[in-house]
């Protein structure tokens, strides 16, 4: 509060900017230079390359940008295949059409899911269907198990038989056996060795043989004196060494080819493997496999409050404002999931109101604004500023001159709250209006009186009864009831008041039948008058109408006295004359009416109501006058016609009477005096 007792507030906004760790990523493929994002790099090795930068804001807070540069390897992968002569080979990508018996090559390249160009070898043996002859002799009488054949007891000569087999590979082969039982005896052997080994067994002498079948023979004398020729087949087996090449994600097990590698380490790994093939002979595997990583990339980013975010791969509609993680699964060039977590920040877009004070006569040069020799009052300033990240705000002074003002504040808060405004306190005061004053001086030095005016405006709980008829809808208070069943509903509903204050409306509504008339109202047309009445206390009444709420009466002469009661009415006659007494029926929803005339005769003299009284005072709480001459007796009659009071006086032209213990309602005075009687009506009030 300044010293002129103006209440001015002052509100900083002080945004605290950044300093950002920002990451990026970008891929190329190895043997290629980068030149992005102000980052340059020559010929970076596959794998991750990790390159950064210090940047300096437009504010001057330092920030640091990392580039995750994924560098793609160039693969050189080699295949090696076998299939039987007489199929067609599609594997890898490669396409062979019934290829020739035989070692084929052919080359692929191929582009990985980073672009970068690969080749791929392959090196396929169509393995040969075999058609074997094995030429083999015996002497006469003995049996041959040789090459698979079971031959018991051959005759002598040339004995023939074929097989189909199956080879290592797959391949069916046809194997015949030329048989030779011979007088003397011929001697088939056979023996196997693996390549590259030099043979001597059974007094055969071979050095490194060919992959094959390598079939030598001997001419020898048996014990027996018959000349045997023995045969030697020997079987040299190949010897394999094969070259695996294959991936998995850091976490996997690797359980392929016969290896076992239990969650291995990212990176390059090498195992090999011995095998035995059917010949006996070592073979080697060789294994290299590679762990590929999964990344967890962070980002941060900043934008201004209303716009939306498409960076990254991200799809972010109109962020809330504030600091947000948004979370991004991908899967990298390895088929490995990895996961993209944005830290973005969304910047408000501010509306800033400055206040500030001062005396007149002075000037201002604050924030950035001038005012000069400004009047007294409120003046306003506009700015247009742009916030470091590029989020426009407007910036309002509102600057108050003042002179030595009496200042009186208006302001309201709801029952229940606390008030801390203008540097006055008051804690959970009640409804109503509080005032409070507090003598200020400002910075410039202006004294000022500043006076509070609060209003502590309550927080209602309403009960309401109302009612509706059937077919109709129900859109007070905030409900929205639409044609609602006949019957009693209880509502409740909270709405805001003017002031903003939360109240409850509990509502009995009812919906009410729809009034259905009856043709004829029965029981008022027997008491048509056809004679005069004379003055006194007479009683109409109709039938019960089912259905029927409300019953109402009306008497158009004002001289006689009516007291209506649900379906009955009394009526007091004072004066001869005719008169039309009209009924309505029914409820809120409908009803139904009928009038008749009472015909009033002359009623003597001692009805005269040429007799002159005065009431007063009408209505009354306590006391009633009656000013006539010679006035005897006074009865006082309720609204059904009995008399409730009743007076004696000796002729006296002005008399009091107590009806203060009287219920409230309206009666009638009926006066007798020595010149006659007359009737008034009064109302008994109670304040």
């Amino acid at each position: 509060s300044t010293t002129l007792g103006c209440d001015s507030i002052v509100r900083l906004e002080l945004y605290v900017a950044p300093t950002y760790g920002i990451n990026l990523s970008d891929t190329i493929c190895f043997g290629e230079d980068y030149h992005g994002f102000n980052f340059d790099t020559v010929n970076p090795a596959a794998g991750m390359c990790v390159m950064q930068q210090e940047l300096t804001t437009p504010i001057g807070c330092d920030s640091i940008v990392t580039m995750n540069l994924l560098v793609g390897e160039v693969y050189d992968i080699n295949f090696t295949d076998t299939i039987c002569f007489g199929y067609d080979y599609h594997e890898h990508g490669f396409d062979f059409t019934n290829p020739e018996v035989g070692f084929h090559h052919d080359t692929l390249h191929l582009q990985s899911v980073l672009g970068c160009d690969s080749i791929a070898t392959l090196e396929l043996y169509v393995t040969p269907i075999y058609d074997t002859t094995f030429f083999d002799t015996i002497c006469f009488g003995e049996s041959y198990h040789e090459h698979g054949f079971e031959i018991e007891n051959p005759e002598t000569g040339w004995n023939y038989s074929t097989m189909v087999l199956s080879t290592t590979l797959g391949c069916d082969s046809i194997v015949r056996l030329e048989l030779y039982v011979a007088p003397t005896y011929g001697i088939n052997l056979s023996d196997t060795i693996c390549f590259g080994e030099d043979y001597h067994g059974f007094n055969f002498d071979t050095i490194n043989p060919a992959v094959g079948l390598c079939v030598m023979q001997q001419e020898l004398a048996t014990l027996i004196g018959c000349d045997s020729i023995v045969t030697m087949n020997l079987l040299v087996g190949e010897l394999y060494d094969v070259n695996i090449n294959d991936t998995i994600c850091y976490g996997e097990d690797y359980h392929e080819y016969g290896f076992n590698i239990e969650a291995p380490e990212v990176g390059l790994h090498h195992d090999t493997l011995h095998l035995q093939t059917v010949l006996g002979c070592d073979s080697t595997v060789m294994l290299e496999l590679y762990t590929a990583p999964t990344y967890l990339f962070d980002y941060s980013d900043t934008i201004c409050f209303g716009e939306s975010y498409y960076e990254h791969g991200f799809n972010i509609e109109n962020p809330e404002q504030g600091l947000g993680t948004h979370w991004l699964n991908f899967t990298t060039v390895s088929g490995c999931d990895s996961v993209l977590r944005l830290e973005l920040y969304v910047a408000p877009v501010y509306n800033i109101n400055l206040y500030d004070t001062i005396c007149h006569g002075e000037d201002y040069h604050n924030h950035g604004f001038d005012f000069i020799l400004p009047e007294p009052g409120l003046h306003y300033g506009y700015k247009n500023l742009l916030t470091a990240i590029g989020c426009d705000s407007i910036i309002t002074m509102n600057l108050l001159v003042g002179n030595v003002y009496d200042i009186t504040i208006k302001d309201t808060i709801c029952f229940g709250d606390d008030y801390h405004g203008y540097n006055f306190h008051f804690d959970n005061p009640e409804a109503g209006i509080h005032t409070d004053v507090q003598s200020l001086s400002s910075m410039h030095g202006c004294d000022s009186v500043v006076r509070l005016r609060l209003f502590v405006a309550p927080t209602y709980h309403t009960d309401v009864i109302d009612s509706i008829c059937e077919g109709d809808d129900y859109t007070k208070y905030g409900f929205d009831l639409i044609e609602p069943e006949p019957g009693v509903y209880d509502l409740t509903s909270s709405l805001e008041t003017q002031y903003g204050c939360d109240s409850v409306f509990d509502v009995n509504l009812k919906v009410i039948n729809t009034f259905v008339a009856p043709d004829t109202l029965y029981g008022l047309n027997n008491v048509f008058a056809s004679t005069n009445l004379l003055s006194g206390k007479y009683q109409y009444s109709i039938d019960p109408i089912t259905g029927c709420e409300e019953y109402h009466w009306e008497l158009n002469n004002g001289k006689w006295v009516m007291y209506p009661n649900e379906n009955e009415c009394t009526i007091i006659v004072t004066t001869p004359e005719v008169a039309t007494l009209t009924v309505w029926a029914g409820n809120s929803c409908g009803e139904v009416s009928k009038s008749i005339e009472i015909h009033a005769g002359y009623f003597g003299v001692d009805e005269n109501e040429t007799v002159k009284a005065d009431v007063y005072p009408n209505p009354s709480d306590e006391y009633v006058n009656i000013k006539a001459d010679g006035i005897e007796v006074v009865n006082i009659l309720n609204a059904t016609g009995v008399v409730v009071k009743s007076c004696k006086f000796e002729k006296d032209n002005l008399v009091s009477i107590d009806i203060s213990e009287l219920p409230n309602s309206i009666y009638v005075l009926e006066i007798v005096t020595r010149d006659g009687r007359c009737t008034r009506r009064i109302t008994k009030t109670g304040y």
